[in-house]
């Protein structure tokens, strides 16, 4: 099974927020949750779908997980150009990745914070500008049921 991972607005918030601490304004302050809730799912692989993916190589990406979270870390989706319709481009990007990697039967699920981002019909968990409690119990649902 395979986790499509966006950053800005998923592990940490977009922007710093003055509604929220200076401890989860900080870059991946959600990141143990969502490495927690991963460890109860060890068949879950990640594969970056951030645009973090275009200026940082993915031996780096990686070293913001925890040591046994990042052999999970696998690769990253390719980056397409914008065109006009922008819409749905990580959906796009991530079958590629699906494609290019033989892996298109492999069930999968995104944590993004954009709908736009993806199709309407997309495995698509919408975060709410960082992975709290509501983004856990949705990732902790969809892959309890894609596992069965």
């Amino acid at each position: 099974m395979i986790l499509f991972l966006d950053f800005d607005g998923v592990p940490h918030p977009f922007f710093p927020r003055r509604d929220i601490s200076d401890e989860e304004n900080q870059l991946f302050a959600y990141l143990p949750r969502l490495e927690a809730t991963l460890r109860d799912f060890p068949h879950v692989r990640i594969v970056i779908s951030s645009d973090w993916r275009q200026r940082m190589s993915l031996d780096d990406i990686r070293q913001y997980f925890s040591s046994d979270m990042r052999p999970r870390v696998i690769g990253v989706t390719p980056s397409f150009p914008l065109a006009d319709d922008w819409i749905g481009c990580r959906h796009r990007e991530a079958l590629a990745w699906l494609m290019d990697t033989s892996q298109a039967d492999v069930p999968w699920v995104a944590l993004d914070d954009l709908q736009e981002n993806w199709q309407p019909d997309a495995p698509l968990i919408l975060c709410d500008d960082g992975f709290r409690g509501t983004e856990e119990t949705a990732l902790r649902d969809a892959l309890a049921s894609l596992k069965r």
